[in-house]
């Protein structure tokens, strides 16, 4: 019987060298890095797994027209719209990284949330600036409502936490999710009368043709005008224009963004409207899921997943071809 073949496709560390052989007995690995243009062309002609960094430039059409015998691609992190999905012949699983790092980013969730509703940015700016506004009444989170638009792996934790903090939970998702941590549930059908009721939103979808675009001026104007929105999913997920209108006319309504439209290769920060001068909008540079670990964390998810797959068991985070084509 023929050896079955997996292509490691980002540029492994040592430890993630160590990692890898949890896999060997049932398959043999190649690091992609570790072969030449000859070598490479021949590994993916037997390939049946490749495994991929999760950001756009990790995974091209050559590489998948000339996997002939591919059946698992797994990605490193949870958004798998960088994967070429109308290219994929057969039957092809993508398995995200989804679990690798969701408690660490609803912590960022609620740092985001915590940092508008005291005002911890604004009044670190007034007092370097030599003012003392004690006086000044904050917003608390108990007894309010926390609306998660996604309720997967990372919005789960997100309730967990504002449940903690006494908060009401709301979903909004496409199906209900196993769990208890909702209070109520809406089906993407409801999704403006979910948008009214909640104080704190936080948008974790992921970005597929369905959800693109999905909150614009209809949907933020439904909104209450003091609400927060966070969003650690993707920009586009969000009409830009819409937002910053929304956030120019109301200024009590308030955005923490760790997600963005554009991203610069010389990592500037520079989108095409000027988010960074209104005063209702916190911002982080994309970072919720960096944690000390958080590479190997990913890569041990990742190589778990395809040890399930290798062993004929079933993989529980496997996206829908419909949603990206």
């Amino acid at each position: 019987m023929e050896e079955r073949a997996i292509l490691v496709g980002f540029d492994p560390t040592d430890s993630d060298r160590e990692l890898a052989k949890c896999l060997e007995p049932l398959a043999r690995v190649h690091f992609q890095k570790d072969l030449s243009r000859i070598e490479l062309d021949g590994v993916r002609e037997r390939a049946e797994v490749l495994i991929v960094g999760g950001w756009r430039g990790t995974l091209d059409g050559e590489t998948v027209r000339s996997m002939s015998r591919l059946r698992l691609i797994q990605t490193l992190a949870a958004g798998v719209n960088h994967v070429p999905f109308s290219l994929l012949k057969g039957p092809v699983k993508v398995s995200t990284g989804s679990g690798a790092s969701s408690s660490q980013i609803a912590e960022h969730v609620f740092a985001l949330i915590l940092s508008t509703a005291k005002n911890v940015v604004r009044h670190t700016v007034a007092m370097r600036n030599g003012l003392f506004p004690q006086g000044e009444e904050s917003k608390t989170l108990r007894g309010k409502m926390l609306g998660i638009l996604g309720v997967g792996s990372i919005g789960s934790h997100v309730g967990r936490l504002g449940k903690c903090l006494g908060m009401a939970v709301s979903g909004c998702d496409i199906k209900k999710p196993p769990t208890g941590i909702l209070d109520r549930f809406y089906d993407l059908e409801m999704l403006t009368e979910f948008l009214c009721e909640v104080d704190f939103l936080v948008v974790s979808v992921p970005l597929t043709n369905k959800t693109e675009g999905m909150i614009g001026k209809g949907e933020i104007s439904c909104m209450k005008p003091d609400a927060t929105l966070v969003n650690v999913s993707r920009g586009a997920v969000i009409k830009e224009k819409d937002l910053f209108d929304h956030l120019k006319a109301y200024p009590s309504f308030t955005a923490c963004l760790d997600v963005w439209w554009k991203y610069t290769a010389d990592k500037t920060f520079k989108q095409n409207l000027p988010f960074e001068e209104l005063d209702n909008v916190v911002m982080t540079p994309h970072n919720a899921a960096f944690y000390p670990g958080y590479h190997e964390k990913m890569v041990e998810l990742a190589f778990d997943k395809v040890l399930r797959y290798l062993k004929g068991e079933p993989l529980e985070d496997v996206a829908d071809h419909l949603d990206y084509i």
